[in-house]
């Protein structure tokens, strides 16, 4: 029963896109994309919400299609996403699960283009500036309160009570059984919240991070609403349990301080982070030989705490290159890894080689199912867009420095552990920043940007 009412939630909530307004649409991406990822979907050739929110989006847009591609087409951002497109078409070519039928290759076209690199396109046109960032903010805000709601109560009771409720009655085995206590007896506990993956609800707990320096800095947050984000940000960023968090997080907050506020502003900045993490240290004195021991496990196999390390992810590369010895350009297709692997199946416990483990890293994901070629298309398009808000700076210092932020942090992210659901949330507020910045010049500037 409660199966179908979420069906129902979820359909009505995709076909709102065709009666709400731009502002509302942007809104409930949003919210789609930090807090219904769970949400399951009854309809056809779209039986995941990640899939289902973007193309009901997508849809509803159609018919401005002629009024909207003129402008998208003069942005470099459209130039990125052809390019990526390119790189879809080169992988479907060469991927047997997803060329041999009409059903199946439109599966693929959705999920390799409008549901992933076409979703830094969105906020072009939905987004007005200024004008929408209070709305917005205040989304963002009251769905990061619900993440941290949940977080808590998981962390209290050591079960995730969300995901139990929304998984209650489906029958789930193999790498999606008992999810609501699956990471209450993994190698150290772990927060998940509103998310199946633990790294998943750390990754956008860090977003929402640097999104609420960025819009505090901007006036649009206020003292109160900053304070109560940055508590639920990092508690997420903590309770997820995972080095490649606490790492990810350390470099986009530099990132962002460094490319945003002056010398004096850094200085001072820096040694308030200083006196705060020595008080930190000595409140939780037990934590710290344990921060210390998950830290240095990365380069010792033989660590106490148990995840990666550098000998696991050499022994993984190797793995990926003897898979590809006879297709090193284009690699194996897509959905080698989870369906010719068996990791789709039972996670680990079915997977055909181990030496693959996780196969931790977008870099080695890609060489094993894209090739050489695809990777190098990944490679090119994130060099792209890092030069394009480099050159950005000039117009606004405070937008290109949260881009670049949050650049840094989803490739530390993806190249650490994957990409997971990491890539949709952080192209849809790369383009909301490239709109921003786009809206403030364009009165003044004549260069396509």
């Amino acid at each position: 029963m409660l199966y179908h009412i979420l069906n129902i939630i979820t359909v009505v909530l995709a076909c709102s896109m065709f009666i709400i307004s731009r502002t509302k649409k942007m809104a409930l991406l949003i919210i789609w994309m930090m807090c219904l990822t769970t949400f399951p979907s009854p309809v056809p050739l779209m039986k995941q919400i990640f899939i289902l929110m973007p193309m009901f989006f997508f849809f509803s847009e159609l018919k401005y299609l002629p009024q909207i591609l003129p402008s998208l087409r003069q942005t470099v951002l459209w130039n990125l996403s052809i390019w990526m497109l390119f790189a879809a078409i080169i992988l479907f070519l060469h991927s047997p699960h997803y060329n041999h039928s009409i059903v199946e290759a439109v599966k693929f076209f959705e999920a390799e283009t409008i549901c992933s690199y076409f979703i830094i396109l969105f906020p072009l046109v939905l987004f007005r500036g200024a004008i929408d960032m209070r709305y917005i903010y205040r989304v963002f805000f009251f769905c990061l309160l619900a993440l941290t709601v949940f977080g808590v109560l998981n962390l209290l009771f050591h079960r995730d009570v969300f995901i139990d409720f929304i998984y209650s009655g489906r029958a789930m085995s193999g790498a999606f059984e008992d999810l609501g206590s699956k990471y209450q007896y993994a190698d150290r506990f772990r927060v998940h919240s509103m998310f199946l993956n633990p790294f998943d609800y750390g990754y956008i707990c860090l977003l929402a991070l640097l999104f609420n320096f960025y819009c505090r800095k901007l006036k649009f947050a206020t003292r109160k609403e900053f304070l109560i984000s940055l508590f639920g940000s990092i508690f997420g960023i903590l309770s997820c349990n995972t080095r490649t968090l606490l790492l990810c997080s350390i470099v986009g907050v530099l990132v962002y301080f460094l490319c945003v506020y002056n010398i004096k502003q850094k200085v001072r900045i820096a040694l308030i982070a200083c006196i705060v993490g020595v008080i930190l240290l000595n409140v939780f004195p037990s934590h710290t030989d344990y921060l210390g021991e998950m830290i240095l496990s990365v380069f010792d196999s033989n660590s106490n705490v148990q995840g990666s390390s550098w000998e696991m992810r050499e022994m993984q590369f190797l793995a990926v290159l003897y898979h590809i010895k006879d297709n090193l350009l284009l690699g194996n297709g897509k959905g080698y890894f989870y369906i010719d692997m068996g990791y789709a199946e039972g996670g680990l416990s079915t997977l055909v080689d181990h030496d693959l483990l996780g196969l931790e890293g977008v870099y080695l994901f890609n060489l094993l199912e894209r090739g050489i070629i695809g990777t190098i298309f990944y490679y090119v398009y994130w060099i792209a867009i890092i030069l394009l808000f480099h050159k950005l700076r000039k117009f606004d210092k405070s937008t290109t420095g949260f881009a670049l932020a949050l650049i840094s942090s989803y490739l530390c992210f993806a190249h650490f552990t994957g990409e997971l659901s990491s890539l949709a949330p952080t192209l849809f507020f790369i383009g909301m920043a490239y709109a921003m910045i786009k809206l403030h010049i364009h009165n003044n500037q004549t260069i396509n940007i």
